[in-house]
C-alpha cells in the first residue's frame, strides 16, 4: 500500500510538515509506504499530468496550514 500526504502549507518545512513527517513515520513503522508532496506557494493549474501521480497510491492525506 502506498499513501501519499500532501503539503498545503505555503510553508515548505513548517509545523504541517512536521505533523506530516510524524504520520508518515507512524505508518512506515506499520509497513505503509509513503511520499510527501509540498504543493508550493504559488498558483498552479492542475491537469491530468500534473495529477499523475494520484494514479501512483493508494490513499491521499491532505494538510493544511492554519490561515492567519
Amino acid at each position: 500500500m502506498k499513501v501519499l500526504l500532501v503539503n498545503g502549507s505555503p510553508h515548505k518545512n513548517g509545523c504541517t510538515y512536521t505533523a506530516l513527517c510524524e504520520v508518515s513515520k507512524a505508518l512506515n513503522e506499520n509497513g505503509v509506504d509513503t511520499d510527501i508532496f509540498w504543493i508550493g506557494n504559488k498558483p498552479r493549474i492542475w491537469n491530468s499530468g500534473t495529477l499523475g501521480w494520484r494514479r501512483r497510491c493508494n490513499h491521499i492525506i491532505y494538510g493544511q496550514g492554519i490561515l492567519r
